[in-house]
């Protein structure tokens, strides 16, 4: 199980039809159903056994400019899952420099993947993710006050709502 999870994620994009490589953002999208696939088995399966030969891989995933917004989306979701069944799976240390890069996506269902990833490490380290804050604070002002938001996440004239409620939730040092 383990080596067919880990093909399945480790997956080389896909070539178009027309014989050139396709390109990171549209990426191939067998490969792109592959990998999500992967994670969501992952996810649901959980085993430590499991959870410990392929959390780096995850990480990887999430932090990789290959990624589509598609497979990031299951990746931070995947890797929360992970990280409820091991807490002690993810140093805050090492991996809040990876987020400050996540948080600097453009595409808000990425952000709103990432916002439960980090909600749900922050509640187990909190001192390590408080340096996210002006990151965190500087979206919901570009949200909130600029209103700058893709119309698909628009709801009711507010922009990403669910979005907003996640960056609120993030607590601060303590």
């Amino acid at each position: 199980v383990i080596d067919t999870i880990k093909k399945d994620l480790t997956m080389a994009p896909m070539t178009k039809v027309g014989g050139g490589k396709s390109s990171s953002k549209g990426g191939g999208v067998k490969n792109d159903a592959t990998q999500c696939l992967a994670l969501c088995s992952l996810a649901n399966i959980s085993g430590l056994e499991l959870i410990q030969a392929m959390h780096v891989e995850v990480q990887h995933i999430l932090v990789s400019k290959g990624s589509t917004e598609q497979v990031k989306k299951k990746a931070a979701l995947c890797l929360l899952r992970l990280t409820r069944t091991s807490p002690n799976l993810i140093s805050g240390r090492i991996f809040a420099p990876h987020v400050v890069q996540l948080l600097q996506d453009k595409h808000l269902g990425v952000l709103t993947s990432v916002m439960s990833l980090l909600n749900g490490l922050a509640s187990q380290q909190t001192e390590e993710y408080g340096v996210l804050i002006p990151n965190i604070v500087h979206i919901l002002s570009v949200l909130v006050l600029k209103k700058d938001c893709a119309r698909e996440y628009l709801y009711y004239r507010t922009p990403s709502p669910w979005l907003q409620i996640k960056l609120v939730q993030l607590k601060p040092q303590e």
